[in-house]
């Protein structure tokens, strides 16, 4: 065995380090954010910056296809300039102490441009330095040692040819900051110069505050604050937008649109029962699952705030996998032996991950699957009570303004509000079943999503009307289609029932026979608008 080899890495590397490594382009405003943001926190720790001065400035300009990404970090000093821009998978960060540590974040433009150049000053300094790299070249050079059988370049021969640096005078002394600048964005990455698409995709990626306007920020920061717990969070603005996580309290669903009424917290703990993570989540009425476009759905993964994956990070630990998708919220992991891989789209396999897995299964199949069958259950249930009560409202209002054609009519739509009595009453004891289980337990997350959804018992009473029209529980009385002719009870004569025909003065009885047959007939084949439009016609004709 020979005492030293060289090891050599070929031009495929930097193919797998750029274009390779990302299925969103969108990712690269993450990696520089990352990057900026821990330059920001080394000027705060060394009162380079006050708490909260720091800024991450984006700007995108569609005319001219660029995109610059400048932070008022520490910077680079001149010296280390090279040194520091020339490592590649080489960094001086810690893990467990900054947002990124493996050193190839900042290669990510490379991928979508023609030109990325890197420039930065350091304070006290009068030197901007400046780093140029020939993405396209790049790529050329890429794609022909790939095709070519003899020409194996290395990855030190591609950098040497695609790199260039530059310096420049300043006088602006006290500056510091650091900038990336990709310059000719390719046609096919359109989107990362859209600002709306840029604005959406960071307000749930990066590590920004909540939206002013949700109404549990501040419930959120009192719990992180009683809990001691760290939340990194810096003014990011695109285009001199400010950006912030969009969270709201309305979400869409397929059977129309609910609303967050309270958050819960959830810790999860290791076998030392150490806190390896924690989550908050909306709870609302779980009628349905959000909709693909709603942007702020699912259980967000988050490691220093910033996402890890896409919405369905999590969907693999749900007992049923669209369970993700009827919450918003986020898990936030807190252990440092919870280790975003490259890619950042999930934990590397470590010990922890499969703690943290283990935990968070058992937390989603024993609280969060019940949660939200039983809200789904629940809405479905006063949804089917709602639906009676207004049918029967509907009954009431046609039959005493005499709008049923006749008697026939009349008869058939109480029977079908018998039947919709009949699921209404089975929907009321579905509710009492499931409000006297959770009774008592007022922490428990379903228990405040079913008498939320409950809500007052007596707005949702099952009931009908009687022949006096008073309002008594369904129970008690039962939709009769002859009302208003004889009273059953008290044996008093009441005004005898019109029908529609009766307000057609000028016909004959032989007409409004007929009419009524033939309206009958129509009736069965007119939608309610058309028919409307038919009765007012005939009406008119014969007033």
């Amino acid at each position: 065995m020979p005492d030293s080899t060289e090891y050599v890495f070929g031009a495929n590397i930097l193919d797998n380090l750029t274009t390779g490594m990302y299925t969103d382009s969108r990712v690269i405003f993450r990696e520089y954010i990352q990057n900026a943001c821990d330059s920001i926190d080394i000027a705060e720790k060394t009162e380079l910056l006050k708490q909260g001065q720091g800024i991450v400035d984006i700007y995108t300009n569609d005319s001219q296809r660029s995109i610059t990404i400048r932070d008022n970090g520490t910077g680079i000093s001149a010296s280390d300039f090279r040194k520091i821009l020339g490592r590649i998978a080489s960094s001086d960060k810690m893990l467990g102490e900054s947002k990124g540590f493996r050193g190839i974040g900042r290669l990510c433009g490379l991928a979508y441009c023609e030109t990325v150049v890197f420039s930065t000053k350091a304070c006290g300094e009068d030197t901007v330095s400046f780093m140029k790299c020939n993405a396209k070249l790049m790529r050329e050079l890429i794609q022909t040692n790939q095709s070519q059988k003899d020409l194996k370049l290395t990855a030190a021969e591609v950098l040497e040819q695609i790199v260039s640096y530059e310096v420049q005078k300043t006088n602006n002394v006290s500056e510091h900051w650091f900038e990336v600048k990709l310059i000719n964005v390719n046609e096919e990455n359109h989107d990362l110069l859209a600002k709306e698409s840029v604005i959406d995709y960071l307000s749930f990626i990066s590590p920004v505050p909540y939206n002013k306007n949700f109404s549990y920020r501040s419930r959120i920061y009192e719990y992180i604050k009683t809990h001691k717990y760290k939340l990194s969070e810096y003014v990011i603005k695109v285009n001199g937008e400010q950006i912030f996580k969009d969270y709201r309290t309305h979400v869409k669903t397929s059977k129309g649109e609910d609303h967050i009424f309270d958050v819960q917290f959830h810790e999860l703990y290791d076998e030392n029962g150490e806190v390896i993570a924690w989550m908050w989540y909306g709870l609302r009425g779980f009628q349905a699952v959000i909709e693909n476009d709603c942007l702020q759905r699912s259980l967000r993964l988050r490691k220093e705030n910033i996402q890890i994956g896409d919405e369905d990070a999590l969907r693999h630990l749900f007992k049923e996998q669209r369970g993700t998708h009827y919450f918003i919220g986020e898990v936030h992991a807190i252990s440092k032996d919870l280790i975003p891989n490259s890619q950042r789209d999930y934990f590397n396999e470590t010990p922890m991950r499969n703690t943290f897995e283990r935990e968070a299964k058992m937390y989603f199949t024993d609280t969060l699957y019940p949660l939200y069958h039983a809200g789904n259950g629940i809405s479905s249930a006063v949804a089917k009570i709602d639906s009676y009560n207004k049918q029967l409202r509907e009954f009431e209002e046609k039959k005493n303004n005499g709008d049923f054609i006749d008697k026939r009519q009349q008869k058939q739509a109480a029977s079908s509000v018998e039947k919709a009595k009949n699921v209404a009453v089975e929907a009321q004891k579905s509710i009492t079943k499931l409000l006297d289980k959770h009774k008592g337990n007022s922490d428990s997350p379903i228990y405040k999503v079913v008498t939320r959804i409950a809500g007052d018992r007596d707005s949702n009473t099952v009931s009908s009307i009687d022949n006096d029209g008073n309002k008594d529980e369904v129970n008690n009385t039962s939709i009769n289609e002859n009302q208003g002719d004889e009273n059953s009870q008290t044996g008093k004569k009441n005004k005898k029932t019109e029908y529609w025909t009766d307000r057609l003065h000028s016909a004959s009885k032989s007409q409004r026979d007929l009419i009524r047959k033939v309206i009958n007939i129509v009736n069965d084949y007119v939608d309610d608008e058309t028919m409307d439009k038919i009765l007012k016609k005939i009406e008119e004709k014969f007033k």
